[in-house]
């Protein structure tokens, strides 16, 4: 491990350069007390440590001016969902540490999912929790995102595909699939009735309305396309994209499995591909390039898996319109915001795109 880390100053906070985490960073300790943070063996001597390093002078400022090195201490803090994550270098941990008031449900569900997302080999191995549900722990991966452009550069985004679709693989057959209604799945992800509180939250009510009427849209094809009568789940990351792509020696490693879930078989795969267009990282053979890789880990699926040929055999049209449900319905329940409003209309636009270029799509 490298003995420092340069930090770009923002305010009271230090964003990690190095670690790419691009996330508030205090150099001192977060609320020690309030958040437990004791509990977790962070010493309180580490703000104290902080203190003596910029008095001793070692701290250093970059040629850019706002850069700073700081020594590594061993820990550092990152603001995330329902509070932050302490990284621990030296035992190669990281530990998610829940805001004073986050409710346990909610907590216990993310460790159990982080837990189970731990038997799968690409993901990081579960250390221990808190029985009070106060934090968790897990192994700290190692190496470097796949979207940095040092890990990019002369790489296609094709390069990565095997190890998605075996990470996949082993996630869907990781727990028995759920059969469940397929009109009454419709229904629980058709729900509009998110307008009027982002409404009384300030937000645009014209892109508002253009997500209630693609919501109605969507929901209303599937209704009418909803065969069979019921449908197969599995476990789901829910986020799978490069942004959640380490590369490491040993090759490519998953993170971030909070929000693992059961949805449709080619939900993660369907949703890695459409961020990858939604970043510009996969160019204009988008439609051509999503059948192949949906054609050849259809046949891996059912190969490995025959269980699971109902959802295998389930009309690509289909089951990517209730993809597109799903995931609008998945960030209306993230808290409020202008940005995911837009980001909520650049994804409708892009599922819109593809609809008409695959052709797929009949009234």
């Amino acid at each position: 491990m490298t003995e420092h880390y340069r930090y770009r100053q923002q305010g009271k906070f230090l964003l990690s350069l190095d670690q790419s985490l691009l996330s508030a960073i205090r150099f001192v300790a977060l609320g020690y007390r309030r958040n437990r943070l004791a509990a977790i063996g962070i010493p309180r001597r580490l703000r104290l440590a902080c203190t003596r390093a910029i008095i001793k002078d070692r701290l250093r400022l970059g040629d850019a001016g706002n850069v700073v090195e700081l020594p590594a201490f061993g820990h550092i803090a990152m603001a995330v969902h329902r509070g932050y994550k302490v990284f621990d270098f030296k035992r190669a941990s990281v530990t998610k540490v829940f805001a004073p008031g986050t409710d346990s449900e909610d907590a216990k569900l993310e460790i159990d999912a982080n837990r189970h997302s731990s038997e799968i080999k690409a993901a990081p191995r579960f250390i221990e929790e808190d029985p009070g549900h106060a934090w968790y722990r897990e192994e700290y991966i190692c190496g470097e995102h796949a979207t940095d452009p040092a890990q990019r550069s002369g790489k296609d985004v094709r390069e990565y595909y095997p190890a998605v679709a075996d990470c996949l693989l082993d996630l869907v057959g990781s727990r028995p699939p759920k059969l469940v209604d397929t009109l009454a799945h419709i229904e629980l992800h058709a729900d509009t009735s998110f307008r009027s509180r982002w409404l009384a939250a300030g937000q645009d009510e014209r892109q508002l309305d253009e997500i209630v009427r693609y919501i109605e849209e969507i929901a209303g094809w599937l209704r009418k396309h909803a065969k069979p009568d019921q449908i197969q789940l599995v476990p789901s990351h829910g986020d799978f994209s490069l942004v959640n792509t380490i590369v490491t020696d040993s090759g490519l490693r998953f993170i971030d499995w909070e929000g693992l879930a059961y949805g449709g078989l080619y939900n993660d795969l369907v949703h890695f591909l459409f961020v990858e267009r939604y970043y510009g990282r996969i160019g204009e053979r988008f439609t051509d390039e999503m059948a192949d890789f949906v054609s050849r880990y259809s046949e891996a699926a059912a190969n490995r898996y025959p269980e699971l040929r109902s959802s295998v055999d389930l009309d690509f049209a289909f089951a990517r319109r209730l993809y597109y449900l799903e995931r609008i319905s998945l960030l209306l329940r993230r808290s409020i915001s202008s940005n995911l409003c837009n980001v909520i209309i650049k994804s409708i636009a892009t599922f819109r795109a593809y609809d008409l270029d695959a052709g797929d799509i009949a009234a």
